[in-house]
């Protein structure tokens, strides 16, 4: 049985945006996530309805606690991790709510098309999982 994708996203992860905006994401096992692009940060959870995400503390009330959900994301973190989906609802409007997940060579790309926008490219986030310091013995 592969590594869960719970499992597999808690960490801290180094973050390039399209048009070479650089950053970081790290996501806690207790549902927390922040990140240092726009210093947004939020909730989460992966349960069988999916995936939820909530961003928390932006500024207009039309638009707190939007939650994205991202339906049918397998458990196990191969699966997740090469699959086209569909978003539904979340506060973005930049993208027409499909977001395609694929791995290389150990940095997760995700890439939410932007069709019909005029000729805009693709928004693309590339992740690499940073290092995790490990503890030595006493």
């Amino acid at each position: 049985m592969g590594r869960a994708l719970r499992d597999y996203a808690v960490g801290d992860w180094a973050a390039t945006m399209t048009g070479g905006r650089e950053g970081a994401f790290t996501i806690t096992s207790d549902g927390r996530w922040s990140e240092t692009v726009l210093g947004l940060s939020g909730r989460w959870k992966l349960d069988s309805s999916g995936l939820t995400v909530i961003s928390d503390g932006l500024d207009s009330e039309d638009l707190v606690d939007k939650p994205y959900l991202v339906p049918d994301v397998p458990s196990q973190a191969s699966a997740a991790l090469s699959k086209s989906y569909t978003t539904v609802g979340g506060w973005g409007s930049d993208h027409d709510g499909d977001v395609i997940v694929r791995t290389e060579r150990g940095t997760v790309i995700l890439t939410f098309p932007r069709k019909g926008s005029g000729g805009m490219d693709d928004h693309v986030v590339r992740l690499t999982k940073m290092p995790q310091p490990t503890q030595e013995a006493p």
